[in-house]
């Protein structure tokens, strides 16, 4: 039983998956070209690394004065509460 195509009546493999060769007979194992992929290569992931390390050294520095930034406005408020407490 050979799968082909319905309208003129073609196979749909190529011959080297059918198991043919133009001298014979090929084993159909020694012809899969490609495998299944089952994960990422070593590239894909430095380049996600990369991108992420790029964005944690662009935000970070925003992120770490504005600390700083807090602790000032938290220390000035309560000097005004220590203030209105003392007028009372």
């Amino acid at each position: 039983m050979q799968i082909s195509n319905f309208k003129d009546n073609t196979p749909l493999y190529p011959p080297l998956l059918r198991g043919e060769l133009k001298g014979g007979i090929v084993h159909r194992a020694s012809c899969i070209v490609h495998r299944e992929r089952a994960g990422f290569t070593l590239i894909e992931i430095i380049v996600v690394v990369f991108i992420l390390a790029l964005l944690v050294a662009i935000v970070a520095p925003n992120i770490i004065g504005r600390t700083d930034e807090a602790r000032i406005k938290a220390a000035k408020v309560q000097i005004k509460n220590f203030e209105t407490a003392l007028k009372l």
